[in-house]
């Protein structure tokens, strides 16, 4: 019989793969296959750091194309 190999320990994610969790989740293109393969720790802090990142900038965004389709 062969002994099953133990389960290696989750790895912690980084924060760029946090982000890029986050932004897809923003427009909602993340697949069910890239969630079910994600086995990673990831902390509570950086979902909260990388989605208020990205909320302010999406508002950045936003604010900044209006001003110049109103300036013109």
């Amino acid at each position: 019989m062969t002994d099953p190999q133990p389960a290696s320990p989750p790895q912690q994610a980084s924060f760029l793969r946090v982000v890029g969790a986050v932004l897809s989740a923003f427009i909602g293109i993340r697949k069910k296959q890239a969630a079910d393969q994600d086995h990673i720790v990831v902390k509570p802090a950086h979902i909260v750091a990388a989605g208020v990142i990205c909320g302010l900038l999406f508002i950045a965004t936003l604010v900044t194309v209006v001003r110049l389709i109103i300036a013109r």
